[in-house]
């Protein structure tokens, strides 16, 4: 078996060299040409920030929705684990998206996708000549139908 070889030690991060003060020990102060260079370069990326501020505001949505409304309505529902879910799957994601939707839209919105899976699990079932229990009325029907199309 082979020996494993040690990893490589990482060298130490070198401190950076310290000038040297003067005589007297007091610094010495910057040109003017140095600290218009310096104030150049800190107004540029707080120009450069306002102006993507004020670009991402303009993409921003119309409607600003509070983020204290988001959270209003899970605190109304904490609770209620499939009521909660319910809002994911429609998409509702304030208490006044909730309320502008009535009882019977959100039913419909709801049992919609179901029946129309149950709709199609019925036909395939229908094609290879079974049923759902208690649905032999709609087997003979699809055949039926099968039959006329066919011949």
């Amino acid at each position: 078996m082979a020996k494993k070889k040690p990893a490589p030690k990482k060298a130490a991060p070198k401190k950076p060299a310290t000038k040297p003060k003067t005589a007297a020990g007091a610094k010495k102060k910057p040109t003017q040409a140095a600290t218009s260079k310096a104030k150049s370069k800190t107004t540029k990326p707080a120009s450069e920030k306002t102006s993507r501020s004020a670009k991402a505001a303009s993409f921003a949505p119309k409607r600003v929705i509070k983020s204290s409304d988001d959270n209003q309505l899970h605190l109304l529902f904490k609770s209620d684990f499939e009521c909660r879910q319910l809002f994911e799957y429609l998409r509702i994601r304030t208490v006044e998206e909730l309320i502008e939707m009535g009882p019977r839209e959100i039913i419909d919105r709801l049992s919609v996708p179901y029946m129309v899976a149950v709709e199609r699990m019925r036909s395939r079932l229908a094609d290879i000549q079974t049923c759902l229990a208690g649905d032999e009325s709609f087997l003979q029907h699809h055949l039926e139908k099968r039959q006329q199309l066919s011949g």
